[in-house]
């Protein structure tokens, strides 16, 4: 799949793994004009694993979902990121956002084994 085509696992969620972007770092200070589109995008992903826990907004405390990793071929990002950009402005690292531009109304094409393609967050201090 390529290196490093993932986003949204912050490192207030995993402070032991260096590498991690920190959710603050990625606040924008206004909504992009494009946010609802992106939000969309982000949603339509298809999920790839989940597992039976909640997860809480880091910022609001909202519950944002279960802990589930969405996908949509080339990208992988957890489900709460919908929520980030949403409510929090959260602004995405120009690659994804470009690439989830350019992408508007296209069906996700994904890989026969989705899991084996995609680049998954690794512990960095190893």
């Amino acid at each position: 799949m390529g290196q490093g085509r993932y986003f949204g696992f912050w490192r207030e969620q995993q402070p032991t793994q260096e590498g991690r972007p920190a959710l603050c770092d990625w606040l924008g200070d206004a909504a992009d004009p494009a946010s609802e589109a992106v939000v969309a995008y982000l949603i339509r992903g298809l999920t790839v694993a989940a597992a039976t826990s909640l997860e809480r907004c880091l910022i609001c405390g909202e519950v944002i979902g279960g802990m589930a990793y969405l996908s949509d071929g080339h990208w992988l990002w957890p489900q709460g990121l919908a929520h980030y950009v949403a409510a929090h402005q959260v602004v995405l690292p120009p690659p994804l956002r470009h690439w989830i531009m350019a992408r508007q109304g296209v069906p996700f094409e994904l890989p026969e084994d989705p899991l084996r393609e995609l680049d998954w967050p690794t512990d960095h201090t190893k």
